[in-house]
């Protein structure tokens, strides 16, 4: 007994040493990806930290202020009302939730023709943003196709300035965002559909069930780690992914009714003279703001995964 424990012990650190020999020949290897990497990420976000700490005049002026940068957030008009939009554009994961799951119980049924169907709800999503962008910002205007039609069609009092009135344009963009992201939100919810075996649906059609009552009480049920995934990917994307809805369609306006904190960012670093410690500030707080959202997207996948 005491030779099997020696020879498995001397295996085992065999094994070990192995696996540590491997490990160094591998790392000439590594080492462009890893300089890359360096470049690409990690040294533009040690400065992102630097910046966020010193109040930039130019290049060769940069003063440390310490925390005086994220203590001025909270002291400027702009940056509440920046974080207000962003909040504003939530009720889209709720609208996506509803529908993408409807759509996809509808496809799951694969009548004639749903194929088709699910390539025209996903063609969306494959757009680039900024041509969905420019596209609704020429539809939306006051002369626009919409208006136009509306005014066509005898609905006249439904004319508005849909992306120039300050009390809708925000959500104008929050419903371009919806169209768009539809699309992805319906294709995820399909894919865990198809998944479920059909025999539930015709056990439950056989007693009786309603196509609501199979909804409600079979694909639902089926699509919550799902939809808890999709929840977080969304929140993350209205918070710090609309940049480029806002730059094409509303440049921020009227006035900042449209303005988040992507284009808070923007302006501050680039139309602000000085003020680029300011917009590091705020990417620092987005970068935390991702940071605690990883380790909950992992747990809601695992549990999506039981």
């Amino acid at each position: 007994m005491a030779v099997t424990g020696r020879t498995t012990n001397s295996s085992q650190k065999s094994g070990i040493s192995r696996q540590v020999s491997e490990s160094f020949a591998a790392c000439p290897f590594l080492l462009p990806t890893l300089i890359v990497t360096f470049i690409v990420y990690l040294y533009p976000m040690i400065q992102l930290f630097v910046l966020s700490q010193r109040r930039v005049v130019n290049i060769s002026n940069m003063p440390y202020v310490g925390l005086e940068n994220f203590r001025r957030l909270f002291v400027n008009d702009i940056f509440p009302t920046a974080i207000t939009n962003n909040l504003k554009l939530l009720p889209a994961v709720a609208i996506l939730l509803a529908l993408g799951s409807f759509l996809a119980a509808l496809l799951n049924e694969q009548m004639r023709g749903w194929t088709f169907y699910r390539a025209i709800i996903f063609l969306p999503y494959i757009l680039p943003v900024p041509v969905v962008g420019i596209a609704f910002s020429q539809m939306l205007t006051r002369n626009g196709v919409l208006n136009t039609l509306l005014a066509a069609s005898g609905l006249s009092f439904l004319v508005n300035d849909w992306l120039g009135n300050t009390s809708y344009a925000i959500f104008t963009i929050m419903v371009v965002i919806t169209w768009k992201e539809l699309g992805f939100a319906t294709m995820l919810f399909l894919a865990r559909l198809l998944s479920v075996p059909r025999e539930l649906y015709e056990a439950a059609a056989i007693d009786g069930a309603s196509w609501w009552q199979s909804f409600l009480r079979i694909s639902l049920p089926e699509l919550r780690g799902i939809a808890a995934i999709l929840i977080v990917l969304e929140v993350f994307n209205l918070l710090s992914w609309v940049f480029s809805y806002i730059y094409t369609m509303t440049a921020g306006g009227p006035g900042y009714s449209t303005t988040v904190l992507e284009f808070f960012i923007y302006r501050a670093a680039f139309f602000w003279s000085g003020e680029l410690g300011l917009a590091s500030a705020v990417c620092v707080m987005l970068f935390f703001a991702a940071l605690v959202s990883i380790p909950v997207r992992n747990r809601l996948g695992g549990a999506a995964n039981e």
